[in-house]
């Protein structure tokens, strides 16, 4: 794609007398022709938002549009460098023409975020056996469990939510591995390989893995076709 489409809004400050100047904050989507665009426009929106805005000035919120609706998920905020950005795409919906659901998209990240949650506390287990932390794990279980449940709920005629629940699965076998109550053939935990991926330090599986379980939601939460055309693309 050589051109970039840029549809920008404008608003004051939430705080105009601190020191973001100028006192004015920015939202701009990019409308996508495939989500498999966005890390390659991020790149270049975040290089023209450093370009044109003063050193200094207020977040800038970034965000992919498909087929018109807004993607909060996979929203970024721009100061100097970029950071994840969905708390803050929230205070921008009311301006927002269309904003896409995000029934699949939060069951698969409330999912996968207590699997990390249960590899973490897990390999904290190891290194401290003086504290008990069999509730928490519970917890995130049960959170787990409940995410499920949701997209369990949430079936579609292209069978896309069952891929993503097998997934799912997949990740919830690797963790129970790293209790100990099954084998274990992955290098690392499940929540240190998300980690290294988060801090840009490679691409473990584990990571690449969660990203391609995003993409799959958000777009099976606009339409379960694009979802399908994403996998069989990917296949």
């Amino acid at each position: 794609m050589s051109g970039l489409e840029l549809l920008v809004l404008r608003r004051t400050a939430a705080f105009p007398a601190a020191t973001s100047w100028p006192p004015e904050e920015y939202a701009i989507g990019v409308p996508l022709d495939s989500i498999d665009e966005w890390a390659n426009c991020l790149a270049r929106l975040e290089q023209i938002i450093d370009q044109v805005l003063p050193t200094g000035h207020a977040p800038t919120l970034m965000y992919p549009l498909i087929e018109g609706r807004a993607i909060g998920a996979l929203a970024r905020v721009r100061v100097t460098s970029s950071y994840p950005g969905a708390d803050t795409f929230a205070t921008w919906s009311d301006a927002l023409n269309d904003v896409a659901p995000t029934v699949i998209t939060d069951a698969v990240v409330k999912a996968h975020q207590a699997l990390q949650e249960v590899s973490a506390l897990t390999a904290l287990g190891s290194v401290r056996p003086e504290t008990d932390y069999q509730s928490d794990v519970d917890t995130a279980t049960t959170r787990f469990r409940e995410a499920v449940e949701v997209l369990q709920e949430s079936a579609d005629d292209e069978g896309v939510v069952a891929e993503v629940l097998e997934v799912l699965s997949m990740a919830a076998a690797r963790v129970e591995a790293e209790s100990g109550d099954a084998p274990q053939n992955q290098p690392g935990t499940l929540a240190e390989q998300v980690v290294i991926g988060s801090l840009g330090k490679g691409d473990p599986p584990e990571w690449t893995t969660m990203q391609a379980l995003l993409a799959v939601a958000v777009l099976c939460d606009i339409s379960p076709r694009l979802a399908r055309e994403l996998l069989d693309s990917h296949a």
